[in-house]
Order: C-alpha cells, then sequence, then structure tokens
C-alpha cells in the first residue's frame, strides 16, 4: 500500500508544470514540444492531469481547515506569541481585514484547484475519434468535476458570493463578476452530482479495503453532495443521498482508541471518507513538495516546557549506570511542537454537558494543567501564549507521524488530511433527517456516534443535541465555525471572541495576554463572511467587496 501511495505522490510532483498557467512561462520552444491541444491524448497524460488537481486538494487543506478552526469557539490561535503568525491571530480574534495573506492564499488556491480542473473536464474530456473516450479518462474526468465542485462550495461557504469559474478563460474573461447569491453553491452542487452521474469513480469494496482510499470514490462524491445540500436546506435530499452512502455498508466507525482518530495510525481508516495523500517516503522529491505544518503546529509549544526533568522519564539501571528513559506510554510523544490550537474553555464545557467529566471522549480529545502537572509531571519554562489550561490531544503529535526528522522543523509528516470522516456523513444525516422530520432515524444515527464515545445513548433526540454532538465529534476539525454561521448562532455564539487571550503562567495560573483587546469580536452582518483580498478586488474591479470590509 505505501509503494502505491507513494507513486501517486511523485506523479503530482512531476505534473505541477502542466497545471501552471501558460502566461506565467515565457520559456522558448526547440522543436515540436506539443501544446494543451496535442497533450490531452492518452491514459498517462490524463492521470497526470488530474494529479494536478489532487495536488492542489492536498495542498489546500492545511490552510482551508486552518482558517475554519481559527474562526471558530473550539480554539485559541496559540503559538508563542501574538506575534507569531498574526494573520491567524487576526481570523481567531474577528481582527481580519482584506489584507490578510492567509485569506488571500486560501483564496487564489481554490481557483488554482478550478483551473486543474477545467483543464481536465475541457481538455481530457473532450472526447473524438482522435482522442477517444476510456475508462481511464472517464473516471479522471469526473473527479475534475468533484474537485471544481468542492472549490466552489469552499469559496461559497467563506466568502458568499464569488465568482463562478466553470470553464478555461479567455483573456478578456479575466475580470469574473461576483456570483449572485446561493449562485456558487449550486454550482458545487450541480458539478458534484454530474461527477456522481457519470457513474465512473472508483469505490470500496468493503469498510477495510485501503486499494482506494488515495482517490475521490462514488460515496465519497455523494458524502460531499449531502454536505452541500445540507447548507443548501434541502433537508430530505441531502438525508437520502447521505444514506446511501452509510447504507452502501462501505464505511464504519473507527473502534480502536479514540485519541488517534487523525492521526497517522488511522490514515485510510474505515472511517476515512475524503481524505487526501500523505507521503511514506523520505525521498526529497516527495517530501519537500508535501511539506506540511499539520502536525508540529498543534504541538505542544517545545520551548516552553521543561521536558527532561518531568514525569513522562524515569530513572532506568543498566548495570551501575543509572539512565533516564522515556516512559513507554511517552515513547511516541513528539517534543517539538510550535503550541497552536489550543482549547478554549467553552469547548470544554460543552464535552462534559455532552458526556460527563469522565467521558472516554472527551479525555481522549482534551486534557486539563491537572492531568498535564500531575500525570505527566510537566513543568513550565515560561508562559503559554493564549492558553486557557486545556491541552489538545487529538490534535498532539507524534513521532510516528512524521515521514523524516528534520530536527526541530519537523513539516515532513506522513499524517493524511481528513476532510470528512464517516461520523461526520452521521451527524449530517441526523441533522437533516431531523429538519426532515423524521426524528427517530436522526435518534439512532447520532447514537452509533455516542455508541462509540461510550456514552449514554438517548431515548430521543433534540435538534440542540444533535448540535452538541457535532461540536464535541467534530472538535477543530474545520466544522465548528460553518455550523454556528448556517445556524444563525456566530453572532450570539463568537461575540466576546478576542477580547481577552490567556497565557498559562509557570505557575499554573492563567493572565490576560497584552493584546487582548474589548475591541475585538464578532461583528454581525460582517463575520459571516471572508473578506475578498485586497489584492483580488485591485486587480479585479468585477469583485465587490463583502459589507464591513
Amino acid at each position: 500500500m505505501k509503494r502505491k501511495i507513494l507513486s501517486i505522490l511523485l506523479v503530482l510532483a512531476a505534473c505541477l508544470p502542466f497545471v501552471a498557467c501558460e502566461d506565467e512561462l515565457d520559456i522558448a520552444k526547440k522543436g515540436d514540444m506539443g501544446s494543451q491541444d496535442t497533450y490531452y491524448k492518452t491514459d498517462d497524460d490524463a492521470l497526470a492531469a488530474v494529479s494536478g488537481a489532487y495536488y492542489y486538494w492536498f495542498y489546500n487543506f492545511n490552510g482551508l481547515t486552518w482558517t475554519a478552526n481559527m474562526l471558530s469557539d473550539d480554539i485559541y490561535c496559540g503559538g508563542s506569541t501574538a506575534g507569531d503568525d498574526p494573520d491567524y491571530h487576526d481570523l481567531n480574534n474577528y481582527t481580519v481585514n482584506a489584507e490578510n495573506g492567509r485569506v488571500e492564499t486560501d483564496y487564489s488556491e481554490l481557483y488554482n484547484l478550478i483551473y486543474a480542473s477545467n483543464l481536465v473536464i475541457e481538455k481530457v474530456g473532450r472526447f473524438t475519434e482522435q482522442n477517444p473516450e476510456t475508462e481511464v479518462k472517464r473516471r479522471c474526468v469526473a473527479e475534475a468535476y468533484f474537485f471544481r465542485g468542492f472549490a466552489h462550495f469552499w469559496l461559497a461557504a467563506f466568502w458568499g458570493t464569488p465568482p463562478v469559474v466553470d470553464h478555461l478563460l479567455q483573456p478578456e474573461e479575466y475580470q469574473v463578476k461576483n456570483s449572485q447569491p446561493g449562485e456558487c453553491m449550486e454550482q458545487a452542487a450541480k458539478d458534484i452530482k454530474h461527477a456522481i452521474d457519470m457513474n465512473a469513480l472508483k469505490s470500496k469494496s468493503g469498510p477495510e479495503d485501503k486499494s482506494v482510499m488515495a482517490y475521490i470514490t462514488q460515496e465519497g462524491a455523494k458524502a460531499m453532495l449531502g454536505k452541500v445540500w445540507m447548507f443548501q436546506e434541502k433537508w430530505d435530499d441531502a438525508a437520502k443521498i447521505l444514506d446511501e452512502v452509510i447504507l452502501s455498508g462501505k464505511y464504519e466507525l473507527y473502534r480502536g482508541e479514540y485519541e488517534d482518530i487523525i492521526k497517522s495510525r488511522t490514515n485510510w481508516s474505515c472511517e476515512g471518507v475524503l481524505e487526501t495523500q500523505a507521503p511514506s517516503d523520505a525521498t526529497d522529491q516527495v517530501k519537500w513538495n508535501f511539506m506540511s505544518y499539520i502536525c508540529i503546529s498543534p504541538g505542544w509549544r517545545n520551548d516552553a516546557i521543561d521536558w527532561q526533568n518531568s514525569g513522562i522519564y524515569e530513572e532506568k539501571q543498566f548495570g551501575p549506570v543509572s539512565v533516564k528513559v522515556i516512559k513507554d506510554e511517552f515513547k511516541d510523544f513528539n517534543q517539538s511542537g510550535y503550541g497552536f490550537c489550543n482549547p478554549r474553555k467553552g469547548a470544554y464545557d460543552d464535552f462534559v454537558r455532552c458526556e460527563g467529566a469522565n467521558g472516554y471522549r472527551l479525555n481522549q480529545v482534551i486534557k486539563t494543567s491537572d492531568w498535564v502537572k500531575n500525570y505527566m509531571g510537566l513543568k513550565l519554562i515560561t508562559y503559554l501564549h493564549g492558553h486557557d489550561q486545556y491541552f489538545n490531544w487529538k490534535n498532539r503529535f507524534l513521532i510516528s507521524d512524521m515521514v523524516h526528522d528534520n530536527g526541530g522543523w519537523n513539516i515532513f509528516c506522513q499524517t493524511t488530511g481528513r476532510y470528512m470522516r464517516y461520523a461526520e456523513v452521521l451527524l449530517n444525516a441526523a441533522e437533516c433527517y431531523f429538519r426532515a422530520g423524521n426524528p427517530g432515524r436522526a435518534k439512532d444515527l447520532v447514537n452509533e456516534v455516542r455508541d462509540r464515545a461510550r456514552a449514554t445513548p438517548y431515548g430521543s433526540v433534540t435538534l440542540e443535541q444533535i448540535k452538541l454532538e457535532r461540536r464535541c465529534e467534530l472538535y477543530n476539525e474545520h466544522n465548528r465555525w460553518f455550523d454556528l454561521v448556517r445556524w444563525g448562532e456566530a453572532a450570539t455564539v463568537l461575540k466576546d471572541q478576542g477580547k481577552v487571550t490567556p497565557n498559562l503562567l509557570p505557575d499554573w495560573t492563567t493572565a490576560p495576554d497584552a493584546s487582548s483587546n474589548p475591541g475585538n469580536g464578532f461583528r454581525a452582518g460582517v463575520n459571516e463572511r471572508l473578506p475578498y483580498p485586497a489584492k483580488e478586488c485591485r486587480l479585479n474591479p468585477g469583485v465587490k467587496q463583502n459589507p464591513g470590509y
């Protein structure tokens, strides 16, 4: 399996020149090197082309999901200080503006994904006698339709009315105007449904089948379409197509230790529905094209903790020599982290409401400072920024997450990006069934998730209980902010976010950081959408800025 995934990654790394915009390259040709009109003819050409879209799908994961998480009330931004990656702090504190670099990158990279997808749709999918249709080409085109719809979904969810780009643009078309309200999300639904209707995507044979997990599957596309329809409040349609995924029997909830649910140990598990590639080899060609901060950034802040004199070590006698060694239960714990994404007290309290202070899932997701201080015996050398005495455990950094040890700069990890787990499919379906008037089916789906969490099952279920279950099960997995916005609850829940940023001091007490500002916080009518990048508005007068920015 590792060899197969690696080969896909090598194709991705090699194919990137084919998805670059032509006007970015001004190199004289010598001889007949072909063109876009003559290149996309063989199955290998098609695979190389769609691999460009797969690469952008992989590349976008870290940025898109981090942006969504930073906007939520799941976490404090953290890091070393308020000046450590300030674009993320501005998102977390709702001081974001149109010059935000993270916003600009997310916006442009989603359109890169659309461009790569349109190349495949128009060049590979233009079947003629000279370019006959094959099973491989047809699948590549279906994958491209999925990716184009996927990109339009994220654009609509973040910006509301961004330009819709459903074909390769000619130079005179570059200044595309804003779409109408709902148009971009409808484009997402249309494209993903087209991908499904082509009936060309791969499909798993069963829950443990890992042979197709690096691909977009038919069921994965259905799960994504169900999510799009849920955002459009098409409850019946969403519930039915999500149930097709559930009743297929091709996915299950992972039943190992919950603390590993998004770690490399569970790459392409029975729960993975939409999951990116990850390198499993340390060759330079792979590791530099697929570097990622997905693991090291939320790791505990290495320079603030006295690891050597902590309780994770024990003295062992080797003959006459006494040596400090790491206890077996902490041998995989990686001590090189950047200290971002620290849990908020409100998130912890909601876990307690959902399953109790001794809840199995809670204690596999978040650790309290008392546990860290008394069980791990950790000592702080200096303060932890943006820290309210709660430590990430689900997002902890493990040695086994690394594909290559790069010293303190461990950006080469083999953990896949989980855009969607099967648990989300169950909870999306539960909400849709409840809103469609079938609370009994909703209850059964929620209880399936609660059973894995070892929480008491519900005899009947309310919408608030479904929302709470989503809050806990999908904690820090890029869903919370979108949920609050579409439920109309963001202005209430997030109104005070950023007003006070706590620091955890060496004596294990907290104090407000100097960056705390009572003027921060969610602004109703503004922060339901991100600003369009200022650069985009300057270059494209067709794009009108979102209100309040």
